[in-house]
């Protein structure tokens, strides 16, 4: 769910791929540093391994390309469930959702029972994706296997194609 490119080799053919399945796709916080050159690239937000990473891909990436980038939502819905990189509450800023207080904010703009987003801290992506419920007005946290049988809200971190932070590798 978002961050396409920005890390790894061949943006152009992942986007390829995807242009071709022609299947939804939300904006990362990377591909949105990639295709908006104007975007500074704070040493305080990124480490210089990314700082580079990010440089690479935004010379490597096709205009074509660029601007599928940003044409990309920020939240895409469709069937009773919502997509997003990031936090529903200002999608645009990119914002984990890293705590109970950042779930129940998205969790209030969430429409549908299921929400499933991508950027999220270290500790949980890629080995354990998680869920935030609501339900009779309580918040809790669940990893592993979950049935969607329950009354209430589900957001769903299924991590994002960029794959884990890499300040914790």
């Amino acid at each position: 769910v978002g961050d396409i490119v920005g890390r790894y080799a061949n943006p152009n053919e992942c986007i390829k791929l995807l242009r071709k399945l022609d299947c939804p796709v939300v904006l990362g916080d990377l591909d949105s540093l990639v295709a908006h050159k104007r975007k500074h690239l704070s040493p305080f937000t990124y480490n210089p391994r990314e700082i580079g990473q990010i440089k690479w891909t935004r010379k490597a990436l096709s205009r074509s390309n660029r601007r599928w980038l940003q044409r990309l939502p920020y939240v895409w819905r469709a069937y009773r469930s919502t997509f997003v990189h990031s936090s529903l509450a200002r999608p645009e800023r990119f914002n984990m959702v890293d705590g109970r207080q950042q779930a129940w904010e998205s969790l209030y703009f969430q429409r549908g029972q299921l929400c499933f987003y991508g950027h999220a801290p270290s500790v949980h992506t890629p080995k354990e994706p998680h869920t935030y419920i609501r339900s009779h007005g309580r918040l809790t946290c669940q990893s592993g296997d979950l049935a969607i049988n329950l009354p209430g809200r589900f957001m769903m971190n299924v991590g994002s194609i960029g794959g884990a932070n890499s300040h914790a590798t």
